[in-house]
Protein backbone atom coordinates (compact mmCIF):
# COMPACT_ATOMS: atom_id res chain seq x y z
CA UNK A 1 0.00 0.00 0.00
CA UNK A 2 1.64 3.51 -1.23
CA UNK A 3 1.10 6.48 1.33
CA UNK A 4 -1.48 8.67 0.80
CA UNK A 5 -1.21 12.00 -0.43
CA UNK A 6 -1.88 15.11 1.76
CA UNK A 7 -3.22 17.42 -0.64
CA UNK A 8 -5.79 14.44 -1.67
CA UNK A 9 -9.35 15.86 -0.70
CA UNK A 10 -11.73 13.31 0.82
CA UNK A 11 -14.44 12.76 -1.48
CA UNK A 12 -18.00 13.68 0.70
CA UNK A 13 -19.94 11.32 -1.67
CA UNK A 14 -18.38 8.23 0.47
CA UNK A 15 -20.29 8.58 3.23
CA UNK A 16 -21.88 5.72 4.51
CA UNK A 17 -25.66 5.24 5.42
CA UNK A 18 -25.83 8.83 3.47
CA UNK A 19 -29.84 8.30 3.42
CA UNK A 20 -30.20 7.42 6.98
CA UNK A 21 -28.38 10.24 8.01
CA UNK A 22 -30.40 12.64 5.65
CA UNK A 23 -33.51 11.30 7.26
CA UNK A 24 -32.41 11.63 10.46
CA UNK A 25 -31.59 15.12 9.36
CA UNK A 26 -34.88 15.78 8.42
CA UNK A 27 -36.51 14.20 11.30
CA UNK A 28 -34.06 16.43 13.83
CA UNK A 29 -35.09 20.18 11.45
CA UNK A 30 -38.46 19.09 11.62
CA UNK A 31 -39.33 18.44 15.31
CA UNK A 32 -36.90 21.82 15.56
CA UNK A 33 -39.10 23.92 13.51
CA UNK A 34 -42.64 22.41 15.25
CA UNK A 35 -41.23 22.80 18.77
CA UNK A 36 -40.08 26.58 17.87
CA UNK A 37 -43.91 27.21 16.27
CA UNK A 38 -45.36 25.56 19.45
CA UNK A 39 -43.53 28.01 21.88
CA UNK A 40 -44.40 31.12 19.54
CA UNK A 41 -48.15 29.83 19.71
CA UNK A 42 -48.10 29.58 23.64
CA UNK A 43 -46.92 32.92 23.83
CA UNK A 44 -49.32 34.52 21.84
CA UNK A 45 -52.03 32.55 24.07
CA UNK A 46 -50.43 33.78 27.31
CA UNK A 47 -51.11 36.94 26.40
CA UNK A 48 -55.04 36.55 25.36
CA UNK A 49 -57.33 39.43 25.03
CA UNK A 50 -60.70 37.58 27.38
CA UNK A 51 -60.35 37.98 30.83
CA UNK A 52 -57.80 35.85 32.99
CA UNK A 53 -55.95 35.28 30.09
CA UNK A 54 -58.44 33.70 27.74
CA UNK A 55 -58.73 33.31 24.05
CA UNK A 56 -61.57 33.26 21.81
CA UNK A 57 -60.10 29.63 19.69
CA UNK A 58 -57.20 27.05 20.03
CA UNK A 59 -54.55 27.92 20.19
CA UNK A 60 -51.94 28.17 16.80
CA UNK A 61 -50.37 25.20 15.43
CA UNK A 62 -53.30 22.75 16.79
CA UNK A 63 -55.98 21.18 15.31
CA UNK A 64 -59.35 20.57 17.64
CA UNK A 65 -62.19 18.14 16.82
CA UNK A 66 -65.62 18.28 18.53
CA UNK A 67 -66.59 15.14 20.67
CA UNK A 68 -69.57 13.04 19.68
CA UNK A 69 -71.90 10.47 21.26
CA UNK A 70 -69.98 7.71 23.02
CA UNK A 71 -69.05 5.23 21.04
CA UNK A 72 -70.87 1.30 21.63
CA UNK A 73 -69.24 -1.35 24.03
CA UNK A 74 -68.79 -4.02 21.80
CA UNK A 75 -68.43 -3.38 18.00
CA UNK A 76 -69.03 -6.50 15.78
CA UNK A 77 -66.97 -5.82 12.22
CA UNK A 78 -64.16 -4.14 11.96
CA UNK A 79 -65.89 -1.51 9.88
CA UNK A 80 -67.60 -0.73 13.11
CA UNK A 81 -63.99 -0.61 15.20
CA UNK A 82 -63.22 1.73 12.93
CA UNK A 83 -65.72 3.64 13.53
CA UNK A 84 -65.43 3.88 17.08
CA UNK A 85 -61.52 4.58 16.54
CA UNK A 86 -62.48 7.94 15.00
CA UNK A 87 -64.93 8.57 17.80
CA UNK A 88 -62.50 8.25 20.23
CA UNK A 89 -60.22 10.67 18.24
CA UNK A 90 -62.56 13.38 18.10
CA UNK A 91 -62.02 15.95 20.73
CA UNK A 92 -58.14 15.73 20.82
CA UNK A 93 -56.31 18.66 20.47
CA UNK A 94 -53.28 17.44 18.24
CA UNK A 95 -50.27 19.98 19.18
CA UNK A 96 -47.33 21.08 16.90
CA UNK A 97 -44.76 20.32 19.67
CA UNK A 98 -46.40 16.53 20.39
CA UNK A 99 -46.14 16.18 16.12
CA UNK A 100 -42.13 17.29 17.29
CA UNK A 101 -42.07 14.60 19.60
CA UNK A 102 -43.26 11.82 17.39
CA UNK A 103 -40.86 12.71 15.24
CA UNK A 104 -38.09 12.83 17.68
CA UNK A 105 -39.22 9.16 18.81
CA UNK A 106 -39.04 7.87 15.29
CA UNK A 107 -35.61 9.60 14.96
CA UNK A 108 -34.07 7.66 17.94
CA UNK A 109 -36.41 4.18 17.07
CA UNK A 110 -33.96 4.96 13.15
CA UNK A 111 -31.08 5.40 14.93
CA UNK A 112 -31.00 2.55 17.24
CA UNK A 113 -32.23 0.21 14.51
CA UNK A 114 -29.19 1.14 12.01
CA UNK A 115 -26.66 1.40 15.01
CA UNK A 116 -26.33 5.34 13.67
CA UNK A 117 -25.06 7.58 16.83
CA UNK A 118 -26.66 10.56 16.71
Amino acid sequence: MGKKIKSEVPNPNNVVNRDILQRLNFLYQASAYLESISRQSMGSVRTGTGPSGSTSGPPAGSTVIENADPPPTTPQTKTQRRKRDREQRKGRVIRAADVGQGYVRTMRLIAQKTTVKM
